[in-house]
Order: C-alpha cells, then sequence, then structure tokens
C-alpha cells in the first residue's frame, strides 16, 4: 500500500488537471412536513412522471403558501453543485416566462423587484444555497405581491410561492416560511451522520486524465472501481456518464491515508464524469468530504485538500491505471 504521500506524488504520472469546484450537495432524500410554524398542510399532489410534488399549505390567519418539490434535473458536464446551478438556471430564467404568465390571466402585470442569493444552514451542518425573487404586479385589478424561493438541498430542488395583497407582515411570513420548510424537509434521517466539527468547506476536488480508453471500456469500469473503495452510486443523483456515489461515513476502503487513517474519517462524496473526446475518453473524478477534519495541529482547509486529492487520485487510477513508460 502506498503511504499517504505517495498517494498524492503518484498523480503526477497521470497528466491530470487539478481544479476545486463548488458543491453544496445537502441532501438526497427529503422529509416532507405537515406542519410548518403556523401553517398546517391541507392538500398534495403528485406531478406528472412521479417527478416531485406539490404541497399547499394555510395558516390559521387565512395565508395560502404552496411548496414544490422535484428533482435537480440533468445539467451537461456538472459534477458538483447541480443543485445550485439550477437554482440559478431557473432564478434567472423567471422573467422570460412573466409574459405567459400574464397571457393565462394569473396576473395583470408583473415584475421582478428584488432577487437576492440565500445561504442558510442545514441539519446536517452544510451550507444550502438559493434564491429569492421578490416580485410586484397586478391581478384583477389589484395591486399584488409574489414570492418565489428557491432552494437546492442536493438531488432535490424546492420552490416556495406565495401571492397576496400587499402586506410587510405576510412578506416575512413567506420567507420565514422558506425557510422553516426547508430546515424540516432536511432533517437527517435516523442513524444519519452529523459533523462533530462543522462541516467541510463545501470545496470539491477533481482530477482529469485524456485516456485513450473508449468510453464504452471505461463506463464498464465505473461500478467496480467504486465498489472496491467502498463507494456505491446514488441512483437518484448519478446521470449517463456522470455518477455520484452516496456519501461514505470514515474512510473508504483500500486508500492509504497513511497517520489520519487512525483519526476518525470525515466521509465523502465521489463523482465521475466521462466525456467522449476525439481519440479517446476526458475522465473527471472529484471528491469532496463531507465533515471538517480536526487532527492535531493540521490546519483544516489544507488537510482537506489533500483528503480529498487523495481520494480522487485513488479513483482514477482504479478507472485508469497509468501506463507503463517507454
Amino acid at each position: 500500500m502506498r503511504t499517504f504521500g505517495l498517494i498524492l506524488f503518484a498523480l503526477l504520472l497521470h497528466p491530470v488537471v487539478v481544479a476545486a469546484q463548488d458543491s453544496r450537495a445537502v441532501s438526497t432524500h427529503l422529509t416532507l412536513p405537515s406542519r410548518v410554524g403556523d401553517f398546517r398542510l391541507v392538500s398534495s399532489r403528485q406531478m406528472e412522471g412521479g417527478g416531485g410534488g406539490q404541497l399547499h399549505y394555510r395558516s390559521a390567519a387565512g395565508m395560502e403558501v404552496d411548496a414544490f418539490v422535484s428533482p435537480v434535473p440533468v445539467i451537461p458536464d456538472c459534477l458538483h453543485a447541480c443543485d445550485s446551478v439550477a437554482v440559478d438556471v431557473e432564478a434567472d430564467s423567471f422573467p422570460a416566462l412573466i409574459p405567459a404568465m400574464v397571457r393565462r390571466g394569473e396576473f395583470d402585470s408583473l415584475t421582478v423587484e428584488r432577487d437576492a442569493a440565500i445561504v442558510m444552514g442545514s441539519p446536517t451542518g452544510a451550507l444550502i444555497h438559493g434564491r429569492h425573487l421578490w416580485l410586484t404586479g397586478a391581478a384583477g385589478g389589484k395591486p399584488v405581491r409574489s414570492h418565489l424561493l428557491l432552494y437546492g438541498t442536493g438531488s432535490y430542488l424546492i420552490r416556495v410561492r406565495s401571492t397576496f395583497a400587499p402586506s410587510a407582515k405576510r412578506d416575512s411570513l413567506t420567507t420565514a416560511f422558506g425557510q422553516d420548510f426547508v430546515v424540516a424537509a432536511s432533517q437527517p434521517s435516523s442513524g444519519a451522520r452529523t459533523c462533530p466539527n462543522g462541516a467541510a468547506d463545501q470545496q470539491a476536488m477533481r482530477v482529469s486524465v485524456d485516456s485513450r480508453s473508449p468510453i464504452a471500456e471505461l463506463r464498464a469500469r465505473v461500478e467496480p472501481a467504486l465498489a472496491g473503495l467502498g463507494l456505491t452510486p446514488d441512483p437518484k443523483a448519478s446521470r449517463p456518464d456522470s455518477t455520484m456515489t452516496l456519501p461514505v461515513a470514515g474512510w473508504p476502503s483500500g486508500i492509504d491515508y497513511g497517520p489520519w487513517a487512525r483519526e476518525a474519517g470525515p466521509g465523502f462524496v465521489v463523482g465521475v464524469l466521462l466525456q467522449e473526446r476525439a481519440g479517446g475518453t476526458r475522465v473527471t473524478v472529484s471528491a469532496q468530504a463531507i465533515c471538517s477534519p480536526r487532527f492535531g495541529q493540521e490546519d483544516p482547509k489544507s488537510l482537506e485538500i489533500a483528503l480529498e486529492m487523495a481520494t480522487a487520485g485513488e479513483v482514477l487510477r482504479k478507472l485508469e491505471p497509468p501506463r507503463p513508460r517507454r
């Protein structure tokens, strides 16, 4: 078995590209609450094709809020933070949808008054990122305020919508509902792991290599390579030629982390992206620590990067072993 230092040094055997990619994956499972603060769930329906659902809530004072939950759509070439990318795509494209909403008679007029970023903590210690669109307009000849809140929670997008006569109190209630709904929906299941030192910094490290192997050959190697390290693909988060693993607690098996292996491992999520290229395949492997590693006097950030690089590098070597030099 290679030592920890040799694991990092062995990356030089490949012509690799190393980069950090923002990653904000939080959860692949949601628990949909029957109550959110003063709001009670009064109806729900499954979306067509089983791809999510709509939940309708009403407060004791009669205020109504809708929550929509759906899987993150496929985003080409996306390895990490696909939920956040999807949030931005949807928020950025929303203004173009307003004319159709007006033609359908949903509003007499509608404009985006404010577009605010959302950054909030989750019950697991990771960060949830989103967008909050404050909308103003008219419906039925009367002024209205409308809100669209978008949240990325790993494999799912959550949208919160509410429209009412202008009211500062209801503005605040809608914002609070969105946050409370996401926190309730993101509660870890029984036995789920939390991070004693807080979540990792959400920066995944990745390594890439241009392989001469055809993409079909590499596809056949992905699951066995991951299985050899104790990693399991997540069917909800994976897409063709883009494989995401379920979180693994502690250390993946078969990787020598040197002296740090005696400590409690931070847990990892790994991604594998295959892209067909002329003469071969671009293979990109990413690794993200789940919890912040706190080992002795080591700088947690530097240690986290080193551990992620070691993990990604070993997965890459399982997929595409270094060719002997001639």
